[in-house]
């Protein structure tokens, strides 16, 4: 499930537990998990357009096997956030 900012700042009960650290709203819109229902910037996650959401989302956490690339990047250092919450890569592989 994924919304639009504006949809996702109507709901002040809803939680944020992104992989970048940042509880912030940031980016054109985020993802909601179907298992524990946390939510994740969207561009965190490796998906830069609504559009590209699948039609079933889960956290790295409830199935990391769909997160192995970004897990695995995490891990080596290789992804990691500035002092504006943006999400980058450090290097490429």
């Amino acid at each position: 499930m994924s919304y639009s900012r504006e949809e996702y700042e109507d709901n002040e009960d809803e939680v944020t537990r992104c992989v970048c650290g940042s509880e912030e709203e940031v980016g054109d819109f985020m993802i909601q998990c179907e298992q524990c229902f946390v939510w994740q910037h969207g561009v965190c996650v490796g998906l830069m357009r609504e559009e590209d959401s699948p039609e079933h989302y889960f956290c790295e956490r409830c199935k990391p096997e769909n997160h192995a690339a970004l897990l695995r990047d995490i891990k080596h250092g290789h992804y990691y956030t500035s002092g504006t919450n943006s999400r980058r890569y450090a290097s490429s592989r």
